[in-house]
């Protein structure tokens, strides 16, 4: 036997009690609605009303769609009715946050949000600086609220804190007008305010028309820090490949001999990882969700060698102190290599766009550059292009390992080379000053080379520079 229907204080006709749940009964355009709306010890009164108040909005537009749709809604484990009935900032940000933990966004392809992105969203929800705003109602928020929360918490003294604090909620704004929460954007008018804060990209690289580039790599093998580390050619070899790779500095730290390919001379960076309950490692995967593959250069082959040969770690390739995770501390040990080479201080990721320019320089082709870099694909063609073949691209990598050595600067008895090709006063003629062998790097940084599947001792030293032979007659080239 049903449970006896109890009359409530409700201000929706039709919405009783019946048992422990909310139930609504009520005729709308012939269309006879009998719903379970909820569990009492589950939603507030206010909650149950607005969903019966959009179930009959709906029956009335849709008719017996919007019935059908509703039970849906449950047969997928969801409410019998959505609402668009004004929900504070706080429940929409969680609303898609939790989406995000489950289903993702558009942005990743649908796939679930990684534990960084998750606990960046957490820390929103819980910082002092917004909390002003999410108890608001969404549609009680104005414009002129928004500005003044942006320009008090400007001039508290972190603008970027302000500036990435504006920016998550411009996302939960788009996303509540997305789902019909709202109709009006109330941020856009502080987003195109000009007193907005916007923060300076960074482009900071080692410039080839300087000569930063070879004068690093010259320097890279010679480099010797106050305090020798356990970790100090680690942080050599980590640099190297940064430099010759143009990969993230997270995603090399965080390399494992599993990704590494001896026979195909590959590594692949994977691009989804389940880390969040690894305690050895916090790497999630490539910032694009896909794997990555890096054709190994003549001197990476070398330098893998050789750590495989004297690893301390069964797991990752640039193990820290401990031996039993990545390597950490490396941005000390990398300012004092700049300092000792002479040239500006950069960040590990100003390695990326120093490998830009090179392979821009050996390359000047867009879709090849993308490619390189592993960026996204933009544009519809792309799409439809997919990525360079493996041999292309093994080479390109070579050429990216070659040009640093070769743009090395030397002083040979007294006579500068630059390692740079200039034109001369003529503006036409090439003055080539470049002196250095494509393998000169890799034969300064290691005993011994890797070639052919074996080691091999060193060139003679001569063999590192093209010398042009000298005519014996006049002494001229």
């Amino acid at each position: 036997m049903a449970p006896k229907a109890k009359r409530i204080q409700s201000s929706v006709p039709g919405l009783q009690i019946r048992g422990n749940s909310y139930w609504f009964r009520k005729m709308v355009k012939g269309e006879h609605i009998q719903r379970v709306i909820g569990r009492v010890d589950e939603m507030e009164l206010l909650e149950a009303e607005q969903q019966c108040l959009q179930l009959v909005q709906d029956v009335r537009s849709q008719g017996k769609f919007a019935v059908d749709m509703s039970d849906a809604r449950v047969a997928a484990g969801m409410p019998r009715a959505r609402t668009n009935q004004p929900q504070t900032l706080r429940h929409v940000a969680n609303e898609m946050l939790q989406h995000g933990r489950e289903f993702g966004t558009p942005k990743t392809g649908g796939k679930a949000w990684r534990g960084k992105t998750i606990q960046g969203w957490e820390a929103w929800l819980a910082s002092d600086r917004m909390q002003l705003l999410l108890d608001q109602k969404m549609d009680q928020i104005k414009p002129s609220d928004v500005y003044d929360w942006y320009i008090t918490d400007l001039h508290k003294g972190s603008k970027t804190a302000t500036h990435n604090a504006f920016r998550q909620l411009r996302r939960v704004v788009n996303w509540a007008v997305g789902l019909g929460y709202i109709t009006f954007d109330f941020t856009a008018h502080m987003a195109n305010n000009p007193q907005r804060y916007v923060p300076q990209r960074r482009g900071e690289r080692l410039e080839s028309e300087l000569g930063e580039i070879g004068r690093f790599a010259v320097h890279l093998p010679y480099y010797e820090p106050k305090q020798t580390k356990r970790t100090h050619e680690s942080v050599m070899h980590l640099t190297l490949l940064a430099l010759i790779t143009g990969r993230r500095i997270n995603e090399l730290r965080s390399m494992e001999w599993a990704w590494v390919e001896f026979n195909r001379r590959v590594i692949t960076v994977p691009g989804e990882m389940f880390s969040r309950n690894d305690p050895l490692t916090t790497f999630e995967g490539t910032k694009n969700r896909t794997d990555f593959v890096i054709p190994m250069a003549r001197i990476v082959q070398t330098m893998l060698r050789h750590r495989w040969e004297n690893k301390i770690s069964e797991r990752f390739v640039f193990p820290g102190k401990s031996g039993e995770k990545p390597i950490s501390d490396h941005r000390k040990t990398q300012e004092g290599l700049l300092e000792f080479a002479g040239v500006k201080r950069v960040t590990p990721h100003d390695f990326r766009r120093t490998f830009a320019d090179i392979s821009r320089a050996i390359r000047p082709d867009y879709y090849t550059n993308q490619q390189m870099i592993g960026h996204a694909s933009i544009g519809e063609t792309s799409k439809y292009l997919g990525g360079l073949p493996l041999n292309e691209k093994r080479g390109l990598f070579q050429d990216v390992s070659d040009y640093i050595s070769i743009s090395m600067p030397i002083g040979i008895g007294g006579i500068e080379f630059s390692g740079k090709v200039e034109l001369k006063e003529d503006n036409r003629t090439e003055d080539d000053q470049r002196m250095w062998m494509p393998d000169a790097l890799e034969v300064l940084m290691f005993d011994k080379i890797w070639r052919e599947g074996e080691w091999l001792d060193h060139y003679e030293p001569e063999d590192m520079f093209d010398i042009p032979e000298l005519d014996d007659t006049n002494g001229s080239v």
